[in-house]
């Protein structure tokens, strides 16, 4: 399904919605110099959608700038957590499955960093008390992000040595978390 083939459009579909056999999904973003103004192809489901073999294909007529597009909106049940797959798309951008709001959306990742235990700070000292933080992101990418993590010089990250920076590499394969 390619809602705006050669140019960014809508299509309205009347009743749910079924991937089979990792079909593609299309979409075409065309973001513009003024930040707000670009737009994106957009599938309008009055029914169930069952995103589970769907193969999400993304391409840029324009290079993307806006903080998030919409590319699909349904008013039934969403079946599927993730594409299938997913190819292409503005570099920085990921998918947003919102349930809640019945809505899926490319946005710009965000890097969320989640402290552990109750109080709101990663604390250690030399030779004693140890911490742990997660890194994940706010949207599952569509291409590779890379993270470098760069501690202080006496603050140890996964083995990699006092001082010595870290890459976490997620994938569209590995998704939110790497």
């Amino acid at each position: 399904i390619a809602p705006g083939q050669n140019g960014v459009g809508d299509l309205t579909l009347l009743g749910g919605v079924v991937f089979n056999g990792n079909a593609n999904f299309t979409v075409e973003v065309d973001g513009t110099a003024n930040a707000g103004a670009g737009d994106a192809d957009t599938m309008v489901i009055t029914g169930d959608l069952d995103i589970s073999n769907a193969d999400l294909v993304v391409s840029e007529l324009a290079t993307a700038d806006d903080p998030e597009y919409l590319i699909a909106s349904y008013t039934g049940t969403l079946t599927g957590t993730t594409f299938a797959s997913t190819s292409g798309g503005p570099a920085g951008y990921g998918v947003q499955i919102d349930t809640t709001n019945q809505t899926i959306k490319l946005v710009e990742i965000a890097v969320i960093v989640t402290e552990s235990g109750s109080t709101p700070s990663t604390d250690v000292t030399e030779g004693g008390a140890t911490d742990s933080f997660t890194v994940s992101l706010s949207a599952f990418p569509t291409s590779d992000v890379s993270v470098t993590i760069t501690p202080d010089s006496d603050v140890n990250l996964n083995g990699a040595g006092a001082g010595n920076p870290i890459v976490l590499t997620f994938t569209s394969s590995t998704g939110m978390n790497a």
